[in-house]
């Protein structure tokens, strides 16, 4: 199966049936790449960070040229957490056995003694993304600046620090509540579908509690299942004429503030 950049499309139809993805390897083997079930949640997300970290923004050149593999082999390893965790994550997502690391001819492989599957770098690279977008909701690896992807983690930080964080627990209960459907249910889901499903219950809850005030008050507001397009920036930069109206304007600003918003925002875009 070829590799396009949009891993999501291309393998959207495992996704949505919680089927474990085909990829083949350079040398033609074809592994098998398992979607976390929901019970194996808590260990995936302890070593998930592994995966996730933008050695580009290190400011080394020499780091930045290396493949994402001969990063964690050259500079993760040094720690023996991050030995376990990739090692982990290739016995849940890959169902690899015994999983290790060799070098041949400059270039380093993942290895499995109990099977025929060598994993080189470039392949990984490849794997890494697939398993991303396979259990993580929303998931994107589109590039973003250094100082705006902190800037939007600030933010993100700043509107999530007021809330009390829910437990997997809680999530259960509130399920359980909503739908009818049970703990024991639930656990056989996988991890992605469970946070589907709790986030769907948490729109529908807002939008039928919240959809009558806003037209009583002749407001509008956006459908739960029929959402607007938008784009990962929309809930983070808002044009000068847009955030004056949020602060009770009518929307009319200087012409030259706007166009120099616009103007940052087509760049970014």
């Amino acid at each position: 199966m070829a590799v396009t950049n949009n891993l999501l499309e291309q393998y959207q139809i495992f996704i949505d049936f919680d089927d474990a993805i085909p990829y083949q390897l350079k040398d033609n083997n074809i592994v098998m790449i398992y979607p976390i079930m929901l019970q194996d949640c808590y260990v995936f997300l302890s070593c998930l960070n592994i995966l996730t970290i933008d050695k580009n923004s290190i400011g080394s050149v020499e780091i930045i040229q290396m493949s994402y593999l001969k990063y964690i082999v050259t500079e993760l390893f040094k720690s023996e957490q991050n030995i376990y965790k990739l090692g982990r994550l290739l016995q849940l997502c890959l169902k690899m056995q015994k999983p290790r690391t060799i070098t041949e001819n400059n270039k380093i492989f993942i290895v499995d003694d109990n099977s025929n599957i060598k994993i080189g770098e470039k392949d990984f690279d490849v794997i890494k993304r697939i398993i991303l977008f396979q259990n993580i909701l929303d998931y994107d690896d589109e590039y973003i600046s250094p100082d705006l992807k902190e800037a939007m983690d600030d933010m993100d930080k700043l509107k999530n620090n007021k809330f009390v964080p829910i437990s997997l627990e809680r999530k259960f209960a509130i399920i359980s509540a909503h739908t009818g459907i049970t703990k024991d249910e639930q656990k056989k889901m996988s991890y992605r579908s469970h946070c589907l499903l709790f986030k769907e219950v948490c729109g529908e809850v807002e939008f039928s509690t919240s959809r009558a005030i806003a037209l009583y008050a002749g407001q509008k507001t956006e459908h739960w299942i029929f959402k607007n397009k938008k784009n990962k920036f929309d809930n983070y930069i808002t044009s000068v004429d847009e955030y004056n109206k949020s602060m009770g304007g009518n929307g009319y600003v200087k012409n030259a503030a706007n166009a120099l918003s616009q103007d940052l925002l087509n760049k970014i875009k």
